[in-house]
Order: C-alpha cells, then structure tokens, then sequence
C-alpha cells in the first residue's frame, strides 16, 4: 500500500475522465489554491452541485474499449457534499457492470460515515481505491494544514471502514493514505506511516510524488532522512 499519489495496480492505468459532482468542500486547506488571492484559478469560479441528470448523460455517452476508463469523482471539491452522491456512485457502478472501467474517488475522510462506508462495500471492483487525503498525524497539525475538518472523525471512520472490509472479506476497496509534505507536518512523516501500518498489519510507503511543490527534492530527501525513513522510502 502506498501513501501518495502513484498507482498501486499496472491493471488500473489508462484512461480517465474526471467528473466533479461539487466544486464546495467543507475544509479550506493552506495548501489549495483558495489560497491564492487576486489568481483566477478553479477555487475562485461560482460554486455548485451538478445536476443528477446531467452525471446521468455524462455516463451513459462514456465509451468503453480495451484500455481500462477510470472514473475520477472528484477534483477540487469534496463529491461527498453533493446530496446525491451515493445515488451517484449506484448510478455509475452500475453502468459499468463487465465494462473495463471503474470509479476512483478521493477524499478528507471528514464526511464519511457508517452508512455511506457500508454502501461503497457493496460496490465490489467497480470501485478498487480510495484515497484518503489525512496530511498529518496529530489532530493540531491537521486542524492548521486542513482547516475546518476533523482527523479524530476521519480516523475513526477509516478504522470503521479497514474493519469492516476485512470483517467480510472483501478485496476492495484498496485504501491509499496521502500525506502531503510539507514544513507544518514534516515531523508526522514517521509517525503517519506507522500509525496506519501498524493498524492494518501491512507495510505502508510513501510517495515524494504528491509532495509540497515549495519543497524541492533536495529538502524532501532531507525530510525523510531526518525522520529515519529515506532509506525505506524513497524512489519508490
């Protein structure tokens, strides 16, 4: 399992379409680009919820081939706000029933709940990840990165979700934890990757990919090597 932004499975490569049911979302993190005051940039346009019948059209003209066709719900909002996004999710997951695609989603994990977690079980290889954007391993940390969102909550959810997965022996969905690193949680490197590998019995890795921009690879490296992890790390 990796933390990160990389594929986890060659079988899960090709072709995507990105699809945002919601531009809202309910944390306003320092490193979005809401941040950028004065920029045109996608966080600054008119927000709001696509239409079910409008992702109803846009699924039933997807074509479908020999390359797999990843369906990404999600960009710069949280898709969980939207209030027919699990009809969503049923909508899409059964469109492509023995179609060479699937559905990918990310997420701050601060929406989930038991309801939505038992749902997204049944969806089997229709949805093969999650990727859970956490950033940090201490609930300050994570209150300064991903302001207005709640780790204590997310945690909890994402255990509710690893259990019960396992529970009734399920392969999917996979879980990608993301930490993004940057100077305010740098020090949670070590901890974040043995919290989850310690809770899920599994080696966990993290990925340099998805890091800070502001951090040049010289300082990532540097990152990792101050935090006793470079070595196990890096360059994968």
């Amino acid at each position: 399992m990796k933390i990160g932004g990389m594929m986890w499975d060659k079988n899960y490569k090709g072709r995507y379409i990105l699809i945002e049911p919601t531009d809202y979302c309910n944390c306003n993190c320092i490193m979005c680009t809401r941040e950028l005051v004065g920029v045109e940039n996608p966080h600054n346009t008119p927000k709001g919820f696509m239409d079910f019948e409008v992702f109803k059209a846009i699924i039933d003209g997807l074509e479908f081939g020999s390359e797999p066709l990843a369906i990404k719900l999600f960009w710069i909002g949280e898709s969980m706000l939207h209030p027919d996004f699990k009809k969503m999710l049923k909508y899409a997951s059964e469109k492509i029933v023995d179609k060479n695609a699937y559905i990918d989603l990310h997420t701050n994990a601060t929406l989930l709940n038991k309801e939505m977690i038992d749902f997204m079980l049944t969806l089997g290889n229709a949805l093969p990840r999650i990727t859970f954007s956490l950033d940090a391993q201490k609930k300050c940390t994570h209150e300064i990165i991903r302001r207005g969102g709640s780790l204590d909550h997310a945690k909890e959810q994402i255990k509710y979700f690893l259990l019960e997965r396992e529970k009734k022996h399920l392969l999917f969905p996979r879980f990608i934890f993301q930490f993004i690193i940057m100077e305010e949680n740098k020090d949670e490197c070590n901890d974040f990757v043995k919290y989850w590998a310690d809770f899920i019995n599994e080696n966990v890795k993290i990925s340099l990919d998805e890091a800070w921009g502001n951090l040049n690879k010289e300082t990532r490296k540097k990152v990792l090597e101050e935090n006793g992890i470079y070595e196990e790390f890096y360059g994968n």
